[in-house]
């Protein structure tokens, strides 16, 4: 239901209406907008199926072969498109739309027997012992601020190296600016932008920090199943094909600049980082 508000929503933008016309709440149908260069939404129904703990929530194996919840998502979010695609057909903008379909994320693990929930309470406490601990997030990653920076060493051999009888982290790596050479380069630094955590841990595959008896999956680390998504760039202009070069989704958004006609360069990130359009799509 969430995600179809958010279709409706997109099916009233491409008729040149209120994202709201017609919608419960929705007051003002004068003066309507006309129809936006840019169109855009997320769908949530595939990533709460893939991270629910029941028996039909997630992965069927660890393959990837989805279970009945991720079955019926998909099959609901491949009508959404489709809705969406014909909206555009019948208003006559379908030749001249490029239509681009990725994640922001996948869920770590989608083997369902590699799970492992580790309280991320008793980690963060673990760490505080030694380390006090201004801040945290957890996912399946850790990211830690300190109250002292320096201590980062320490907080990080604790994590590594536990003491007996207290909580198991199971991690694999622990990143902090004295042990990775390309932290600043990768995360920031963490002396400059406070954003920046002082520790960032990958968990061994599977684990996932949370207390939760209602989801079986995570996002936010370095596994390949958060990595790995889908890309799908479609428009009538393309030929069918499958490309393998190597891309990222922060390259979608100077992709749409360039499909617009306007200079990608023009966004600060783009320039700062040296992002490119995506590969062989022609879209100048």
């Amino acid at each position: 239901m969430y995600d179809d508000f958010k279709v409706a929503a997109i099916i009233n933008q491409i008729d040149g209406r209120w994202s709201d016309e017609g919608l419960a709440g929705a007051t003002d149908t004068a003066g309507r907008p006309g129809v936006p260069a840019i169109f855009g939404m997320n769908f949530q129904a595939v990533s709460v199926a893939q991270k629910d703990s029941s028996t039909n929530g997630g992965y069927a194996d660890a393959s990837g072969a989805p279970g009945p919840e991720i079955a019926d998502a998909l099959a609901h979010t491949d009508a959404s498109i489709g809705r969406m695609v014909h909206a555009l057909r019948h208003r006559g903008l379908l030749d001249e739309t490029l239509i681009i379909v990725t994640a922001k994320h996948g869920q770590s693990p989608i083997d369902k027997s590699a799970v492992m929930k580790v309280d991320p309470d008793a980690v963060a406490a673990l760490i505080d012992s030694i380390a006090p601990v201004a801040g945290h997030i957890e996912d399946d990653v850790l990211l830690y601020w300190l109250k002292d920076p320096s201590q980062a060493a320490a907080a990080a051999s604790v994590l590594l190296h536990p003491p007996t009888g207290s909580v198991a982290p199971d991690v694999e790596v622990v990143m902090t600016t004295s042990t990775e050479a390309t932290y600043r380069t990768m995360f920031g630094d963490p002396t400059k932008d406070a954003r920046t955590p002082d520790l960032i841990v990958k968990p061994r595959h599977g684990v996932i920090y949370t207390r939760s008896r209602k989801k079986d999956a995570e996002h936010g680390g370095f596994a390949d199943d958060d990595a790995h998504v889908g890309l799908l760039v479609s428009s009538p202009r393309l030929e069918a094909r499958v490309v393998d070069d190597e891309v990222r989704t922060k390259q979608v958004a100077p992709t749409i600049l360039r499909a617009l006609g306007l200079d990608p360069q023009a966004l600060d990130a783009v320039r700062a980082e040296g992002t490119r359009v995506l590969p062989e799509l022609h879209t100048h």
